[in-house]
């Protein structure tokens, strides 16, 4: 526990010391000073005067300026501290959650966010944090509160619109997700996130053609989205195109090359259309990717029926974690692969074997 300036002075020589500090515009520690009086003395109505009489907005602009540059904890110090001068200080609230946010720490993220609207309950930009944060811990019936809260004030807020529509699909309302994505649309043509998710919904309808044409839109704007050609690729998975599956799978795959996703899809295609590389895929998305149960399936499927004729040491940990997946087939099915793989290089491999034994 921090030890308070009161514990090695009198009162007096405190409020002295942080007049001193003041003079040398030494903000933080006259900060610091008041805090600790406050704690000791809560009423005390000198300290609160002084630290409202503190350029609390310095603090503000600081902490914006480290959060810009990612230096987080030290932008949280100056916004608490700015908080502190000046407790109705809503932007300062605001960005606290935001900094929070960044920390990981979702909990007071919320808090600061439901202080802000409490202060200021027409900042859209703290409604819409606090909504989309509640969206993302699952609280939907408070973030779509939030959301309409804000489509009160402002109408024609897209991204309002499309979290609506999120809230539906989290719901699975899919007509009314759609219908909250279109609005948007209305709103901005080139709403990316409301053409994605159209892709997304009108999947999950088993649309699947017109899916595929909202994730073609999606890459009109967007050529490289990685996400939209990878879930492309499953709507022509459905269709059985295999070949244009197979074309946007790569494509992900060539603008995000540790897109273990995308690898497992065109491994699966791959196996579909008799080709090689199958295992080469299902491989690359579980070194990416080490936990990844369905292409540990695959690739034990095409295993089964494979054998090794080079040796590659990638594989050594791929195959040894493949072995410990053992719930999801049975290892006898693999043995001629195994074995295969261990003649290529038995010395290797019966080592990493007797470390996991």
């Amino acid at each position: 526990m921090d030890r308070n300036i009161l514990n090695g002075m009198t009162l007096e020589k405190a409020f002295q010391l942080a007049k001193k500090k003041v003079q040398e515009k030494s903000y933080d520690e006259a900060v610091n000073i008041y805090s600790d009086i406050l704690l000791k003395f809560p009423h005390n109505k000198k300290a609160r005067g002084c630290l409202k009489n503190l350029p609390y907005s310095d603090f503000y602009h600081k902490g914006n300026l480290h959060l810009k540059n990612g230096k987080i904890e030290l932008a949280v110090s100056h916004y608490r501290n700015a908080i502190t001068m000046n407790p109705d200080f809503a932007e300062a609230h605001c960005n606290l959650g935001v900094a929070y946010e960044n920390l990981g720490e979702t909990k007071k993220a919320i808090e600061c966010f439901e202080n802000t609207v409490r202060i200021k309950p027409n900042y859209l930009l703290a409604q819409m944090n606090l909504a989309v944060i509640l969206m993302n811990t699952g609280n939907l019936d408070k973030a779509e509160v939030c959301l309409k809260k804000v489509l009160q004030i402002n109408p024609s807020d897209p991204s309002a619109k499309v979290n609506m529509g999120n809230i539906h699909l989290a719901r699975l309302e899919l007509d009314s997700a759609c219908d909250y994505y279109k609005q948007a649309l209305k709103l901005n043509p080139t709403e990316i996130n409301a053409l994605y998710k159209l892709g997304i919904t009108e999947g999950k309808k088993n649309n699947f053609r017109r899916s595929i044409d909202w994730y073609s839109k999606v890459l009109e704007i967007q050529p490289n989205n990685h996400d939209a050609l990878n879930d492309a690729g499953t709507m022509f998975l459905e269709i059985s195109d295999l070949s244009a599956a197979e074309e946007r799978f790569r494509s992900a795959i060539n603008f995000n090359p540790s897109f273990a996703e995308a690898h497992n899809n065109l491994g699966h295609v791959l196996t579909l259309k008799g080709k090689g590389g199958a295992i080469n895929c299902f491989k690359n998305a579980i070194i990416n990717k080490p936990d990844f149960k369905l292409a540990y399936l695959n690739l034990a499927g095409v295993l089964q029926t494979a054998a090794f004729v080079k040796y590659d040491a990638e594989f050594d940990k791929v195959l040894l974690n493949l072995i410990k997946q053992n719930t999801c087939f049975r290892p006898r099915a693999i043995a001629n692969a195994i074995y295969s793989f261990i003649k290529l290089n038995p010395v290797f491999f019966k080592y990493q074997f007797n470390k996991t034994i």
